[in-house]
């Protein structure tokens, strides 16, 4: 279940600048950014730190 979160993350976006949500574990850092990619049509590159 997806509990409804209202964060407007399109405000901290830059032009060539990278954005890096950071916080405690299990909080839905992971979720709320998954579902603000869904809506937009901006290009980006999802990153993990598991990945580096």
């Amino acid at each position: 279940m997806i509990l409804p979160r209202y964060y407007d993350i399109k405000k901290y976006l830059k032009k060539n600048k990278a954005l890096i949500l950071y916080g405690p574990r299990r909080v839905g850092k992971t979720t709320i950014i998954k579902e603000f990619l869904k809506q937009t049509k901006l290009k980006y590159k999802f990153v993990v730190g598991d990945d580096i």
